[in-house]
């Protein structure tokens, strides 16, 4: 799988098929392309600052679950810390100053 998140967001499969990504998602995706293996704790406190912990972990869980419904594979996984999943490829090598 290859994400283009420069752009619009999208995520393209080894098939060729692509899927664009919600917003929430491509963040958390860039996130992780740019920064490498995060806490789950972390993530939910950037990407739901107005949310309890739980509240924001369950909201990682569900946008992790509907990526991997919508793409048949798991696109990051881990925890207590989450990656992107081996496989998985990023057209932000050289943005590191993006986020």
């Amino acid at each position: 799988m290859h994400l283009h998140l420069s752009g619009q967001p999208r995520i393209e499969r080894a098939d060729g098929s692509a899927h664009a990504l919600a917003e929430v998602d491509a963040l958390l995706l860039a996130y992780l392309a740019l920064q490498g293996p995060t806490a789950r704790r972390t993530l939910g406190a950037l990407l739901w600052p107005e949310s309890s912990e739980a509240q924001a972990a369950s909201a990682l869980r569900q946008r992790l679950f509907r990526l991997r419904r919508l793409l048949g594979a798991e696109v990051a996984l881990g925890a207590p810390l989450l990656a992107l999943a081996p496989g998985v490829a990023h057209d932000l090598a050289d943005a590191d100053t993006l986020l």
